[in-house]
């Protein structure tokens, strides 16, 4: 009798005991005979005073029991009386006959009101399908087909907003197996659907923190790598390009340290919202490290990535950041580096590689500009026969050892490359000496293999004796290269290219056209792209800057003529207003 928990499996005709306490009994049988009986105490009930209302009650319904009363109905009785779930039954035209106390309690519901009406005008306004043609109301639907249907979940605004129901719709049979009506069974699940949602916005939530940047809520460096492997897996399958921006922002480090950490975040996050509105569906948007950002764009060749690239750069430069006053020239700007694929790169982590790469160039070409990654390696070996591959490999193996101990010249080089052939070929030079050219321009700064670390990367001015061992590097380029009978015709030029126009130049002072052609055109790039270059001692000029200084040294350091050339190949690039007077 004191069993707590059975109460909730009790039912039946109470027993009012002292104190309120409610009880039940029911036999209890062997073989179909009537051999004792339980009783039962609703859960959380005092239980005082029970004990002679409860015998009588036991007498009484062992004497019904004996009597030939059936148990079976009352069970039904005490079932629904108990149950924390909405019954409703209909007969066969789906008219309501009966719903119970929690039926009226959850559905706001008065049974004398309701029963006689049907299901579908009662629970669905009178709507028997939906406007797809499914069945709305469910329990007309097992009228029609006998057929039984659990766990559906359904929301009844009208009659109890806010709710969640599972439902159960069964059918009822006669003993001869005629259908002669149904019951609808709906369990209350609001709270399991909310404890749903939340565990679905904790996992969003976790997502977010696992693949997204706290500061700026773009994707995180670890995902937008796993990402771009993914997408180049994806363009390899395909055979479709791909392009990848990489850029950051100029200054931020000096912005930093002058106005503090928490603006330069909230520049950051400016920045981000920015990036985002300049992406479209379908790109992937990420921050990789402090002031660097990434843009992938799929299915976009290089030429699209360029102007992309470029419509970024313009719009960063003219939106109005609450800082940009107290950044150089009035404004905020980035560098941008641009590589694609298959063009540039044949997996996530080389295009990663010369994406930056090109950001390098373009942070140490003035900044605020766009820069599409180019290899003169690359260049070189889809013009090089099978023989001289050899070579371009013992040629990388030496720049990749200059390129460690001078960060300056692995993008001086690929600039001068790609500026002395564009002279060459506006000069009139044919492919075959335009191929020495390229060639020279790619290994006049070998010899600073020679140099050490600390000069070559010296802040302060040189001295004197620095600056002399400096000059030797024409010297010892034209020793390293001199032996190798195929740069027989680059010799020349990595030997002259610091002689001047004037004869004051090194290392043995040659004049005019004394000084090969190749080496007076390489001299003038050269010197072009040290003066636009920020070099740890001193700053960039600008294009109009560096030209008005060339043009003063005509007929003095550079060749006259070839200035002229070269003049017009940036005039054709820059536009004829920056290079003009």
């Amino acid at each position: 009798m004191r069993n707590a928990g059975l109460g909730a499996l009790a039912c039946g005709e109470p027993v009012v005991a002292e104190g309120g306490c409610l009880a039940w009994t029911e036999p209890v049988r062997c073989e179909g005979r009537v051999i004792g009986a339980l009783g039962l105490i609703r859960e959380g009930e005092e239980i005082q005073g029970w004990e002679q209302p409860f015998l009588a009650a036991v007498e009484r319904m062992l004497r019904l029991e004996l009597e030939g009363h059936s148990f079976l109905p009352r069970l039904a009785t005490m079932i629904l009386k108990t149950t924390a779930n909405a019954v409703v039954t209909v007969d066969r035209r789906g008219q309501i006959t009966y719903l119970n106390e929690a039926a009226e309690r959850l559905f706001a519901l008065k049974r004398e009101e309701v029963v006689g009406r049907t299901h579908a005008e009662v629970f669905h306004g009178g709507k028997v399908f939906g406007p797809g043609g499914e069945y709305l109301c469910k329990l007309t639907e097992v009228l029609d087909t006998g057929r039984a249907f659990t766990q559906m979940e359904r929301v009844y605004p009208d009659l109890a907003p806010n709710t969640f129901f599972s439902v159960d719709a069964l059918p009822f049979f006669d003993h001869e197996g005629r259908l002669v009506g149904a019951m609808g069974v709906y369990r209350d699940i609001t709270r399991q659907k909310q404890a749903e949602k939340d565990l679905q916005e904790a996992n969003r939530r976790l997502q977010a923190f696992s693949t997204g940047d706290l500061l700026t809520g773009l994707y995180n460096r670890q995902y937008f790598e796993e990402r771009l492997s993914q997408e180049i897996a994806r363009a390899k399958r395909l055979h479709t390009p791909l392009s990848l921006i990489v850029f950051d922002v100029d200054y931020f480090r000096q912005y930093c340290e002058q106005w503090g950490e928490r603006q330069g975040d909230q520049l950051l996050v400016e920045l981000a919202r920015v990036v985002q509105g300049e992406a479209r569906a379908g790109d992937v948007v990420g921050r990789l490290h402090e002031d660097e950002f990434a843009l992938l764009l799929l299915d976009t060749p290089g030429e699209q990535a360029i102007r992309r690239a470029e419509n970024l750069r313009q719009t960063v430069a003219a939106y109005p950041f609450s800082c940009r006053d107290r950044q150089p020239g009035g404004h905020l700007t980035i560098s941008v580096g641009v590589a694609s694929y298959p063009t540039n790169a044949d997996s996530a982590e080389e295009l990663l590689r010369v994406a930056r790469e090109a950001l390098f160039q373009a942070k140490e070409t003035s900044r605020n500009r766009v820069e599409l990654y180019f290899s003169v390696l690359g260049s070189l070996r889809n013009r090089l026969d099978a023989s001289q591959l050899d070579l371009l490999h013992t040629v990388r193996t030496l720049i990749t050892v200059i390129n460690a101990k001078d960060r300056y010249t692995y993008g001086h080089t690929e600039r001068v490359v790609r500026y002395a052939a564009n002279v060459a070929r506006a000069a009139g030079l044919g492919a075959g000496e335009v191929a020495v050219v390229e060639l020279g321009g790619f290994l006049h700064d070998i010899g600073k293999i020679e140099i050490s670390r600390d000069i070559l990367n010296k802040r302060e001015p040189l001295t004197r004796e620095e600056w002399e061992i400096l000059r030797q590097h024409p010297v010892w380029g034209a020793e390293i290269i001199k032996p190798v009978g195929s740069l027989a015709a680059v010799v020349p030029i990595v030997l002259y290219h610091h002689e001047r126009f004037d004869g004051k130049g090194y290392p043995e002072g040659l004049a005019g056209e004394e000084i090969p052609l190749a080496a007076r055109l390489l001299a003038i790039v050269d010197a072009y792209d040290a003066m636009t270059t920020n070099r740890p001692y001193k700053r960039a000029k600008t294009t109009a800057e560096a030209i008005e200084e060339m043009e003063r040294w005509a007929g003095k350091q550079f060749d006259p003529d070839l200035l002229q050339v070269f003049l017009e190949v940036l005039r054709h690039s820059h536009g004829a207003a920056l290079v003009s007077r």
